[in-house]
């Protein structure tokens, strides 16, 4: 009774808190689901105000939001407001508001375009923030909510938990909620979800206890998780981005056995985005690939697209870009051959995501056409990323006027704010300022830079932070405010270690670099650029934003010329020659700033002329970060022209050179322009390395932590896959326990294989009586004469070949591609049993060591399972059939009959079953008189006309001696009877043996004198027996009485006993 008191107590304290306005939370421990509810009904009787339950349970593990949904669905119902007018006042977001009037109205909503990873953050916050709206929206009377079994609560549920409270709403609700401590200890000890909402719990508020009520529970509404379809449930996971539930609930129904090929193939497509988007890349590839490798399950060409887009923006993700372009046109290509346009603008939309993001611009007609087909479909979002970054574009082309990427960013704006996209707003006036600078517009670019910080800042999103920080950091290189640009870049390269983007990581590095290039000290821009190079190379990175390997190398051996170090440079710029693809503008320039600067290390001064003076035609029209590079070939040219003695040509350059950089408004160089002409005037010969260099704060960036924490990455990453592989085989050591035909196993252990190795053919074959016979393949089919080839090889060495060979060197700029063939052999017994092949052709591909050791130890544990397999079959027929007769054993039939008596109950009334119990009749005097080999010939004979007769699906065993018993499924006594009748005749026809015993016996003649080996057959069936009295030995008893009766009435005949009324009318 005090425990009560004191609840009452706290009750009422809240309550009067929750009146004054303030939002009451407070958290309980129960194991009895109802009892914190039944605590709370009087109260809020006496209140009058009314109690809303929700009671978790597992099936919420699911379904984070579908509890809160139907509460907010309940009190809209009772409101005046429309969903339109409701959703639009608690987020500007327009596809959110689609969104929440879908959920609002119990509609499903989805997207017609897919959720930009860029964007992620911000429609994520974007559903929060809604949600909290709508719950102070829709709650302005008292209410009390308890929530029970929070220790189902899923991860999202947590968080929007969380954030509910954080936000200190002012709406007058009491929200009690019951936690059972000791089930979440039991259940949830390796939950971080969990784990992070206990340690929130200990430090915002207590955990209180729970008097035991008897009162009756006496709630306004209540709700309880329930079963849903298993695409519903994915898709509105998806729908309101809680990705881990998305996850959990694609695989568990996954794991049914019974799904349709067509929703099996969604739900793998799901589970791969909830796997995206929560940053698990490699096994969102995993997936993807195995799906990509069986396209026999893709039944329709919006899968087969979906899955193709998805793959190349997961790639885009792990800076796989050349597969991800791969990817996204063949996905185009497949959208193109089905005429869907709507699938075509998907699919135009990610190639362009994919070329934009590896820094390889769409030709200027291709993207006018994709902004016509986003804008016919109404992909606002997809439309908005490719109109925000049009301006890149101006990189490429030289004809490209800047007013026409202005209209095209004002485009983005405009767009923008229709949809309230605040993230595009920001990026959109971003890229507007970069444009501005191009064109020298400074004090339009520091507007449009203002508008954007102010609006990154806000939404506090870290990459968006630091590619605030990088393009601000950009602009003050460009206008020589060196150490502004320093500090900006110091900011960006903050954020991105502590994030650990590596893509974001090596685009500030790069700016680092850059700064240092322009400030002309070469050894810092030399020194970051050399670990700058480690991480591409551990990471196996080639490009990054708006640059590739091509300019780091430029720029790294233009460096190290200036520095002296004429072997390094020389080496930077063998390895740019290796590169497979083509130069930026900037690289191409920076490395005909190299050539040159070598020839003039070498003394071949006309050489490095010519080169300089052709120089700037690489850069084009546009300059903007490049505007670095035109003064500083100028220096160089300088340099030549002065040491050559042509003096007219130095006056020409210098006042061109003193003029762009008054257009460009450059006082350092400026600066320096106006000291060399004063050495130029006097006609005396002038050395670029002269000029001091610009003295920057020293800063410690702890580039060998960097690079050791790249290598640590990669390395995890490695193990990763390694922990991948060391999964399949363990998935393939329990497929014996799945499948009894060795034929099965080798066709699952085959698609396991190709699901991991992402190959695009895979085959096993047997081998027996020395020809191959394939069991399972996987991708298109190859000739006969090929595959033969490959088997040729395993046959005649009985051992592993690997054959890795050039389809493409890389020509025109593209990557290296391979021809990669490997096949395994199987052994079984220490005999070649079979052989895996597994190919990939013009693929990035191919098979390496770690690969082959690999496989090796695949095709090994393949044979073994096969062995295990092949004698599992051989002692399961050992066990189960008669060695004599080849007929099932008493054991064997007993094991059927009682799976046939199961049905007969599960399906009473519509299933029937019938078994006959057979005796060859006169057997005894055949076998003592012609002896126990002629009787086993008898047997075996008797038993393969009692087969050939039976009907299909009937099951025949031998009990024993001469006696023989059949089981009839789906058969009712009568049915059985003209089947037996059927022997008897077959039996007459074949003369009751009498040939093959003179054939058989030693003595011939003694045939004659022998009596007929005819035979008594005795039925009975389940009908008119009680379940209870029914059984295996009933019937058995039951056959046996009526072959008695069949003996006693004179043999070679059939007689029925049953209790069915049918009989009885018989």
């Amino acid at each position: 009774m005090p425990q009560m008191d004191s609840f009452a107590k706290r009750l009422s304290i809240d309550w009067q808190r929750t009146l004054g306005g303030a939002t009451s939370f407070s958290f309980f421990q129960s194991s009895d689901p109802d009892n914190l509810a039944r605590c709370t009904s009087d109260f809020a009787e006496q209140q009058g105000a009314p109690l809303y339950m929700i009671s978790l349970n597992n099936l919420s593990a699911y379904s984070p939001y579908s509890s809160l949904f139907a509460l907010l669905i309940r009190r809209f119902e009772q409101s005046n407001l429309s969903a339109e007018e409701l959703a639009a006042s608690v987020t500007d977001f327009v596809p959110l508001q689609q969104n929440l009037c879908a959920m609002l109205k119990g509609e499903r909503f989805e997207r017609s375009e897919l959720v930009l990873v860029d964007d992620l953050y911000f429609e994520q916050q974007s559903i929060e923030k809604a949600i909290i709206a709508l719950v102070a929206k829709l709650f302005v009377e008292p209410a009390i909510v308890v929530v029970s079994g929070w220790h189902f609560a899923s991860a999202s549920a947590i968080k929007m938990l969380q954030a509910l409270v954080s936000s200190e709403l002012s709406i007058p609700v009491l929200v009690l909620t019951s936690v059972d401590t000791q089930y979440a200890l039991a259940n949830r000890q390796d939950d971080e979800a969990w784990e992070g909402f206990l340690d929130w719990l200990d430090d915002t508020t207590l955990l209180h206890n729970v008097p035991t009520s008897q009162s009756p529970l006496k709630v306004h509404w209540q709700y309880r998780d329930c079963v849903k379809s298993a695409e519903l449930l994915v898709a509105e996971n998806i729908a309101f981005m809680a990705w881990p539930e998305a996850e959990v609930a694609a695989r568990l129904m996954l794991e049914t056995t019974d799904l349709e090929s067509s929703l099996k193939v969604r739900l793998q497509l799901f589970l791969a985005e909830a796997l995206l988007y929560q940053g698990e890349l490699n096994t969102a590839v995993t997936e993807l690939e195995l799906l990509q490798v069986f396209q026999e399950s893709l039944n329709n060409t919006y899968d087969k697209v979906r899955l193709l887009n998805l793959l190349s923006v997961t790639l885009v993700q792990q800076q796989s870009f050349e597969e991800a372009m791969q990817c996204s046109e063949a996905a185009l290509e497949l959208a193109g051959q089905a005429t869907n346009g709507h699938l075509v603008a998907q699919s135009l939309f990610v190639n362009f995501y994919a070329h934009d993001k590896s820094s390889t611009p769409l030709k200027l007609a291709e993207f006018a056409h994709l902004d016509s087909e986003l804008q016919q479909y109404n992909m606002d979002c997809s439309r908005l990323y490719a109109l925000r970054n049009y301006y890149t574009y101006l990189r490429f082309y030289e004809d490209l006027d800047s007013s026409i990427a202005l209209d095209f960013t004002q485009k983005a704006v405009k767009l923008a704010r229709r949809i309230g996209h605040r993230q595009g707003i920001a990026a959109s006036y971003h890229s507007k300022g970069i444009i501005y600078s191009y064109i020298s517009r400074y004090h339009a670019t520091f507007r449009c830079f203002g508008i954007s910080s102010r609006i990154r800042e806000q939404l506090g999103e870290a990459s968006e932070r630091v590619r605030m920080y990088n393009g601000t950091g950009y602009f003050n290189t460009l206008l020589e405010k060196y150490p502004e640009a320093q500090e900006q870049y110091l900011a960006a390269y903050d954020i991105a270690r502590h994030t650990g983007d590596y893509s974001e990581l090596v685009v500030t590095l790069y700016n680092f670099a850059w700064l240092y290039f322009c400030t002309r000290d070469y050894q810092q821009a030399c020194d970051v650029l050399e670990q700058l190079v480690r991480i591409c190379r551990i990471r196996q990175m080639t490009h990054f934003p708006f640059r590739n390997l091509y300019d780091v190398f430029s720029l790294k051996g233009f460096c190290h010329s200036k520095l002296g170090e004429r072997a390094r440079a020389q080496q930077c710029l063998e390895r740019m020659q290796g590169l497979p693809f083509k130069p930026s503008g900037t690289g191409a320039f920076l490395k005909a700033l190299l050539q040159g600067a070598l020839e003039v290390v070498d003394g071949r001064l006309n050489k490095a002329e010519e080169i300089f003076e052709a120089a700037p035609a690489l850069l084009g029209e546009v300059v903007d970060m490049d505007s670095r590079l035109l003064p500083q070939c100028s220096t160089e040219l300088l340099e030549v022209y002065s040491r050559r003695g042509k003096w007219e040509a130095c006056d020409s350059l210098l006042n061109h050179s003193l003029a762009m950089c008054e257009v460009l408004i450059l006082p350092r160089f400026t600066e320096i322009f106006n000291s060399i002409k004063s050495i130029i005037d006097k006609r005396q010969v002038f050395y670029a390395k002269d000029i001091d260099s610009y003295k920057l704060a020293p800063i410690h960036l702890n580039l060998d932590d960097l690079v050791r924490s790249a290598k640590q990455d990669t390395q995890l990453r490695q193990v990763q896959q390694r922990l991948r592989e060391m999964q399949l085989i363990s998935r393939m050591q329990s497929l014996p326990e799945r499948f009894d035909s060795t034929v099965d196993l080798a066709v699952e252990s085959l698609k396991l294989v190709c699901g991991n190795f992402t190959v695009q053919v895979g085959m096993v074959h047997h081998l027996a009586s020395d020809a191959w016979e394939e069991w399972a393949h996987v991708g298109k089919l190859l000739s006969k004469e090929q595959v033969d080839q490959y088997l040729a090889h395993v046959k005649d060495n009985q051992s592993t070949w690997i054959n890795n060979s050039f389809s493409s060197k890389g020509e025109d700029g593209k990557r290296a591609t391979y021809n990669s063939v490997a096949c395994l052999p199987i052994f079984v017994d220490e005999h070649l049993y079979g052989a895996l092949t597994l190919c990939n052709f013009n693929s990035n591909r191919y098979f390496d060591r770690q690969d082959q050791d690999t496989l090796n130890l695949i095709s090994r544990q393949l044979g073994s399972q096969l062995q295990q397999l092949k004698h599992r079959e051989n002692l399961l027929k050992m066990s189960t059939t008669d060695s004599l007769t080849g007929l099932l054993n008493r054991q064997a039939l007993l094991a059927r009959l009682e799976q046939e008596l199961v049905m007969f109950e599960q399906q009473a009334g519509t299933y029937h079953c019938s078994l006959a119990y057979i005796d060859l009749d006169n057997f005894k005097i055949v076998n003592d008189l012609l002896g126990h080999d002629v009787g086993d010939k008898v047997l075996s004979a008797f038993s393969a006309l009692l087969v050939d007769t039976m009907r299909a699906g009937d099951i025949v065993a031998r009990w024993g001696g001469d006696e023989f018993v059949v089981v009839f499924p789906s058969a009712k006594h009568d049915q059985a009877k003209l089947t037996a009748e059927r022997l008897l005749a077959n039996l007459h026809k074949k003369h009751y043996f009498k040939e093959q015993l003179r054939a058989w016996a030693e003595k011939p003649e003694l045939v004659d004198n022998l009596p007929d080996l005819s035979c008594s057959i005795g039925i009975t069936d389940c009908g008119g027996v009680e379940h209870n009295d029914l059984s295996e030995d009933w019937l058995l008893k039951q056959a046996d009485r009526a072959l008695y009766r069949a003996k006693a009435e004179g043999k070679g005949r059939v007689s029925v006993m049953s209790l069915s009324k049918e009989f009885e009318l018989d």
